[in-house]
């Protein structure tokens, strides 16, 4: 794995560039770890609910990410309680989820239907809110409260890590999902890096 990544951290005073960052995550890795024992080379990976802050003065963002899913009405609920606390629209936030085949099923199981139809006078059963909305609003909360003067730097480049999964299989010579060499994949990783004014680190957020 190659990477060169360049920073353009922005010279800004607190006076001219009020910014001021907070980070914070919060560990969700299931107690109930996969089946596939560890071989003692590597530890099982740890999943977490990562959250950044910004606020430039007068407005102010979130990055936020989830390792793990949710369901459509959970995204709802996420949505209106950050607007709410941040007091930002729904455009200043980024949401991006990711997933690990080690960890296990995390946030607990999904979040099934209610049997209940008592506040749903249509009958149709209620979908529960995944307990990961309020673990990521812990996590945004507490990255809020440490907000503090920040610099930001942008830096870009290259990892030949990730594989191309389209394939055509040799004797079938129908597709399949498999390693293919050949095919085309975006190497480009994107780094947004956040730190002190003193140039300690506080989160970096790459792509």
């Amino acid at each position: 794995m190659i990477m060169m990544i360049g920073y353009a951290a922005f010279g800004q005073t607190k006076e001219k560039f009020p910014l001021t960052v907070g980070a914070a995550k919060i560990d969700i890795t299931p107690k109930n770890q996969p089946t596939a024992p560890a071989t003692g080379k590597y530890d099982h990976e740890r999943a977490f609910v990562r959250s950044i802050v910004l606020d430039n003065g007068t407005a102010r963002a979130a990055l936020i990410t989830i390792e793990g899913s949710l369901n459509q009405v959970s995204w709802a609920e996420l949505v209106k309680q950050l607007t709410t606390e941040l007091k930002c629209p729904a455009e200043n936030i980024v949401i991006s989820t990711t997933h690990s085949h080690s960890v296990g099923n995390v946030g607990g199981p999904p979040p099934q239907p209610q049997a209940s139809t008592q506040n749903n006078p249509q009958g149709s059963p209620q979908v529960n809110i995944s307990p990961l909305v309020a673990t990521i609003m812990d996590a945004t909360r507490q990255a809020k409260s440490k907000l503090q003067p920040a610099r930001m730097g942008f830096g870009q480049g290259v990892c030949y890590l990730n594989v191309n999964r389209d394939v055509i299989d040799p004797e079938t010579r129908k597709w399949t999902q498999a390693a293919n060499l050949d095919g085309s994949t975006d190497k480009t990783v994107d780094v947004l890096k956040f730190q002190t004014l003193s140039g300690e680190p506080i989160a970096v957020y790459m792509s």
